[in-house]
């Protein structure tokens, strides 16, 4: 004999308990933001998930060297940043 119609009733809403949630991706400096300094770190914030890796590229596409901080709150670029050159 198979599940009933309330037990399975009862997984599915176990099943939708267990989903997880979306992740959230917050970033500074906000897109568009003026007059920084040539040092600025970019600043992540995450809900419900895990910061792995960032990459910055300049107007070209290249890769700027970095590291993310130990604590994964913000990346830091190897050497300072240039003027006017974000894509």
């Amino acid at each position: 004999m198979g599940p009933s119609r309330h037990d399975t009733a009862r997984v599915s809403a176990s099943a939708a308990q267990e989903r997880p949630r979306p992740a959230t991706l917050a970033v500074t400096p906000a897109k568009d933001t003026k007059n920084l300094p040539i040092s600025t770190e970019i600043g992540t914030k995450v809900t419900n998930g895990k910061v792995q890796a960032v990459v910055l590229a300049d107007a070209s596409g290249t890769a700027l060297p970095g590291k993310l901080r130990d604590d994964l709150t913000s990346w830091v670029p190897d050497n300072p940043l240039k003027f006017a050159t974000a894509q």
